[in-house]
């Protein structure tokens, strides 16, 4: 009823909250994947999705940190009316919308799905309502709770057939200082890299699953399992060499600079090819001697120092560029 999938970067959480929602829609249990069929399981889920989005029995936020209980509640709003007059009046947020629904037609069922769940602040955002949530708390059962919602001044309760789905990235936060009146409400299931999923994703001898596996047991060394790639970086708009650069200097690089602070070397490491001579990253070697003085002395008389114990040779890691990795396509060999 209230479940919470988290994990790595790209793992397809937000997908698989559509799959969840369908099942809980349709009491079915449709939740494995295979390589061979991927693409016509992708779009079926996402044409059962689009149908009940439309139908409005799947609502769809995402939490961030800006994001408040007057949004996803209800909150007062102002208008202004053609002679100029203010008027204020009470807006409904997404989960009092889709509450209402769910009561109105209790044989169905009906799911709220959000988003980054640990970007938002949680407290603020449910407010009282947490209580609310709870599977024994919801109307219908012996222990059900309503409340007066302080706006409206209406009675608010939870119906059984809402179910909330939520995701969160591991990466961003650890799930140790999620609110812990949240953690009790639901239960947790962790999404991991599949890299089976690319199995037939090979592009002219570069098998790709070896690929997310290497990168991810170098990552796991440095920084632990919480910063792994997830295997949908792969899946979509990768079918040639073209593609693949373009994830690589787009999306993996650009991630991993964000995991090691900018430090390029350690990027550079974990994409390091099996042979020493290959890598995405070219180096460059800055000689101050050609950067700042042509002869030492003037470093010496105007600065009070040796020039030789204050400036040393700096070595710059760059990617490759786009045409370079399509030239030599041997750096993705990394396995």
């Amino acid at each position: 009823m209230n479940q919470i999938l988290y994990g790595v970067a790209g793992t397809g959480k937000t997908f698989q909250t559509k799959i969840l929602a369908i099942n809980c829609i349709e009491n079915t249990n449709f939740d494995e994947f295979s390589s061979d069929n991927f693409q016509d399981d992708f779009a079926y889920i996402a044409q059962k999705y689009e149908y009940y989005t439309k139908e409005n029995q799947i609502f769809f936020v995402t939490f961030h940190p800006n994001f408040s209980y007057q949004e996803f509640v209800e909150g007062i709003t102002a208008q202004t009316s053609p002679t100029g007059e203010v008027h204020y009046t009470i807006k409904d947020g997404i989960f009092k919308i889709i509450t209402q629904k769910a009561i109105s037609k209790p044989k169905e069922n009906f799911v709220l799905i959000i988003d980054e769940i640990n970007r938002g602040n949680v407290a603020k955002i449910f407010g009282e309502l947490i209580t609310l949530i709870e599977p024994n708390k919801r109307l219908g059962k012996s222990d059900a709770h309503s409340v007066i919602l302080p706006y409206s001044q209406e009675s608010f309760g939870v119906p059984q057939n809402l179910h909330i789905i939520a995701t969160m990235n591991t990466a961003d936060r650890s799930i140790a200082p999620l609110d812990l009146a949240l953690r009790r409400r639901f239960t947790f299931r962790e999404i991991l890299p599949n890299p089976s999923l690319l199995a037939n994703k090979i592009i002219e001898n570069i098998y790709l699953d070896k690929i997310l596996q290497k990168i991810n047991q170098r990552i796991v060394y440095f920084l632990g399992e919480n910063y792994q790639i997830g295997h949908s970086y792969f899946l979509e708009n990768c079918d040639n060499l073209e593609d693949l650069a373009e994830i690589f200097l787009r999306k993996i690089i650009p991630l991993l600079r964000e995991y090691f602070f900018d430090d390029d070397q350690k990027v550079a490491l974990i994409l390091q090819n099996k042979s020493p001579n290959l890598s995405f990253f070219k180096k460059e070697i800055f000689n101050p001697k050609n950067l700042f003085f042509e002869k030492n002395n003037v470093f010496n008389d105007n600065f009070g120092g040796d020039f030789d114990d204050f400036f040393q040779e700096k070595i710059i890691y760059k990617p490759l560029s786009k045409q370079e990795i399509i030239k030599n396509p041997a750096v993705f060999e990394i396995y």
